[in-house]
């Protein structure tokens, strides 16, 4: 939009974007958007700045008209202007698009109000023609500050030249002189030329001479130039030694000269993963086998040129060894691993299944429709993540690794299709940010895909390796026939151009190639492994102690103390890389438990263990707690109790056992006859033994006296009065253990005899009835 303001006023200018969608053969609105601005016209009263003079102490060619100089080539052209200001108090700034139009002028400027500028052009010989340099001037009075443009002409004519002088020294690199002007050239002397008919040879003269080149070209500037070949003194360079190294080896490259030189000049040619080219001592870290090439420019302008090759012979690889636990008891097994890292970015060819993680890139963030996987609102969309290796780094991937799958976080799906034909690409970059599609990225995932709330995880048909050092690019791309809706995505902020992406319809998602960028990045989650250690490669284990094999990349170890491992992966060339991992070993827990014992049925014994933090008793039957170290045991069988003991520190543990023999108690019994008083009651003994045989019988009677027989014969004893006694008899056997059995003992009073008859009745006749009354104690019949 271009306008012209007339007059002093404040308006405001609106803009309308509309979208416009063919749907089933009709144009349709489909949206409208409305941006406005408001515009300033300001009645200003200030001072412009303005060029005083025009062109002044021109030097070099000749001027034509008043904005134009004619040159011949070759030459060198400087004139002055000079800037100035009404204002006293404006600071004026020069500027001009010199550089572009005039490579290698100069233009130094000097005060501030007036400025003096001063332009200087060494003109070479291949230009022609027009050359327009445009000069802005500017004074800094508020609010908008003055300005003028001025632009003049330098008119380069057509002519001969032979280029600037040059330097040469014995044995160093010829310098090469460059005609222009004309289409035949002859140079003079030819001597030391490797061409005199040609319009760019090669000089390299013993002595400083002046070789001229005649063209056959007619016009102004003539059809002759001289070119000085100055032979300044040498030296000898050496960029060193051939070398040969591994890949992801750093070496130096040290080149040494014979003078001291404080002004010499270095340049390491290629420039390809040097530390510094411009040092005679740099570090390098090539990746291919390569020469490198030291060019040096002593003070005296004299170029010498040498050359050292590196070969690669091989990878060194990045392998990280790690044990499945660093801190084990004593006895316990252990695996031992190695993994080698990827060192380069592709297809992974190798296959990989140990060392598994998990990364998310990008926090919780917040919910974005744009520059998304699922932009379903259009048929076709194609989009591309850039993430750094600072980032990848920060997560724990400080080596290389293999990814095997990628996740998006759907927050919310508002689209009713699949995105078909869904492509996942791969690659890596040095790039910093994103601002065009980038190419020769590597497929890992192709399909048709239903997304739904949550993660949407995709398991790559191709595992992609990425080198650890290099920045990660993701494409995602789809091709559909119809169009829905967005889908919403958890993504965060990054502070960079992360992002870009395009979006259309009736075209195909993955040749769109007008992205928009942004910096809200989509969070990813990626699952990946650190790599395999397959057949080409050699391994050894030192020291072997412990191992089953030593030359596998996981064996198993049942290390007796600490210990360290070291591991040697050798490529089946020179290059060999080492790792190793600590062990600590717990020494052996000093235990102990205390010894069984026998004891009888009903018996109790305080069992103890010692040397550790935590017991467990088994089985728990008859104990008081299972869990302390001095349980209480009162089994009613034996029992072997077997406790675990477990120490603080490392989680060891130790067993140990202690049986408690139970014996079971005799069963005591006897069987006593009821007597009268005067006789005496036998006692019948029918005890049993158990666990043993019984060896002491212990009767107490219940009228004070007590026996103590070695036998099981019956015994009499004789009470002195009539009762009925509690009688008990506790058995001993030959383990020790003891029971008792109680019973009563009735003795009857001795009866006494007697009646009385009634003297009434007293008469013998027949059949007469006496009466006779029972007078008996304790009397049971007549």
């Amino acid at each position: 939009m271009c306008w012209t303001p007339m007059g002093q006023q404040i308006c405001v200018i609106s803009m309308i974007v509309e979208e416009w969608r063919e749907i089933n053969g009709i144009w349709t609105l489909i949206a409208t958007s409305t941006r406005e601005m408001q515009v300033i016209i300001m009645e200003c009263d200030i001072s412009q700045p303005y060029l005083v003079g025009g062109i002044q102490n021109l030097q070099g060619g000749s001027l034509a008209d008043s904005v134009t100089i004619n040159i011949c080539p070759g030459d060198t052209i400087s004139y002055d202007l000079v800037f100035d200001d009404d204002d006293p108090d404006a600071i004026l700034k020069v500027s001009s698009n010199a550089d572009l139009v005039a490579p290698g002028s100069t233009l130094d400027t000097s005060g501030k109000n007036p400025v003096n500028a001063t332009f200087s052009w060494y003109v070479p010989s291949s230009f022609q023609g027009q050359n327009v340099i445009t000069f802005k001037v500017e004074n800094d009075v508020c609010p908008i500050p003055g300005q003028n443009f001025y632009a003049f002409n330098i008119y380069v004519l057509e002519g001969t030249s032979g280029g600037p002088d040059l330097y040469h020294c014995a044995g160093g690199i010829p310098v090469q002189m460059n005609a222009d002007g004309g289409s035949i050239f002859v140079w003079d002397p030819p001597d030391s030329l490797s061409c005199d008919t040609c319009p760019a040879p090669f000089a390299f003269p013993d002595t400083t001479t002046e070789f001229v080149v005649t063209s056959d070209l007619a016009g102004v500037c003539g059809n002759t130039d001289t070119v000085m070949v100055f032979v300044v003194p040498t030296y000898s360079l050496n960029a060193g030694l051939p070398d040969t190294i591994c890949k992801n080896d750093t070496l130096i490259l040290a080149g040494s000269i014979n003078i001291i030189d404080t002004g010499m000049a270095y340049s390491w040619l290629p420039d390809y993963n040097l530390l510094n080219n411009d040092s005679i001592i740099t570090k390098a870290y090539p990746d291919t086998s390569i020469n490198y090439i030291l060019n040096t420019i002593s003070t005296d302008q004299c170029r010498m040129s040498d050359t050292v090759n590196i070969n690669i012979a091989g990878t060194r690889h990045l392998i990280s060894a790690y044990p499945t636990d660093d801190s084990i008891c004593l006895g316990e097994t252990i695996n031992l691993i190695v993994t080698a890292s990827p060192t380069s970015c592709g297809l992974n060819t190798t296959g990989c299944s140990s060392g598994q993680l998990e990364v998310t890139v990008g926090a919780a963030g917040s919910a974005i429709n744009k520059g998304t996987p699922y932009s379903g609102f259009y048929e076709d969309g194609r989009v591309q993540y850039l993430i750094l290796q600072s980032e990848l780094s920060a997560l724990g991937l400080t080596k290389g690794a293999t990814i095997k799958s990628l996740s998006f976080f759907v927050s919310l799906k508002q689209s009713t299709q699949s995105y078909n034909n869904f492509n996942i690409k791969l690659g890596c970059t040095s790039l910093s940010s994103l601002n065009t599609f980038q190419s020769g990225l590597s497929q890992v995932f192709n399909g048709n895909v239903n997304n739904t709330t949550g993660w949407n995880n995709y398991q790559f048909n191709s595992y992609y390796d990425w080198d650890g050092t290099s920045n990660l690019l993701v494409e995602v791309c789809f091709d559909n026939d119809s169009w829905s809706d967005n889908d919403f995505v958890f993504g965060t902020m990054t502070s960079f151009s992360s992002v870009i992406f395009d979006q259309d319809d009736f075209s195909s998602g993955c040749s769109l190639n007008n992205p928009q960028s942004n910096s809200s990045r989509p969070n990813m989650k990626f699952n990946l492994c650190t790599g395999e250690i397959d057949s080409t490669f050699d391994i050894k284990w030192s020291p072997s102690s412990y191992l089953d094999f030593d030359t596998i990349p996981s064996p198993l170890s049942v290390p007796q103390s600490n210990i360290s491992y070291y591991v040697t992966i050798t490529d089946g060339f020179i290059c060999s890389s080492v790792d190793s991992l600590t062990i600590a070993v717990r020494s052996e827990m000093i235990t102990s438990a205390c010894q069984g014992t026998i004891m009888c049925n009903g018996a109790s014994y305080n069992m103890s263990a010692t040397g550790g933090y935590f017991y467990n008793w088994t089985p728990s039957t008859g104990l008081t707690n299972a869990n302390i170290n001095n349980p209480v045991a009162s089994p009613s069988v034996t029992t072997k109790y077997y406790v675990q003991i477990e120490d603080s520190a490392y989680g060891c543990l130790a067993n140990d056992s202690v049986t408690v023999t139970v014996n079971q108690l005799p069963v005591p019994g006897f069987g006593v006859d009821t007597v009268c008083l005067e006789a005496f009651s036998i006692f019948i003994d029918n005890s049993q033994g158990v666990s043993g045989n019984i060896i002491e019988w212990k009767w107490d009677f219940g009228d004070g006296d007590v026996f103590i027989a070695t036998n099981s014969n019956s015994l009499n004893h004789l009470y002195s009065a009539s009762g009925l006694y509690n009688v008990s008899l506790t058995v001993v056997d030959d383990n020790g253990c003891e029971s008792n059995y109680s019973s009563q003992a009735n003795v009857w009073d001795k009866p006494i005899a007697d009646f009385t008859v009634d003297p009434s009745t007293m008469q013998l006749l027949i059949n007469a009835q006496m009466n006779i009354t029972d007078a008996s104690l304790g009397a049971l019949s007549w």
